[in-house]
């Protein structure tokens, strides 16, 4: 999940404006999906180091 203050998600803190700081995210294993009431979803993910 990539987001940041100035982009709609529900990831906040600073943005990656520049290419070269996509070094500093990591990968995801999504562990769980659970369908929730009104179309939302709860997603489980574990962080892959």
């Amino acid at each position: 999940m990539v987001g940041g203050s100035d982009v709609p998600t529900l990831v906040d803190g600073k943005s990656i404006k520049d290419e070269s700081k996509l070094n500093i995210l990591l990968p995801l294993e999504l562990l769980e999906c659970n369908k929730l009431d009104n179309s939302y979803v709860e997603l489980k993910y574990k962080v892959i180091k």
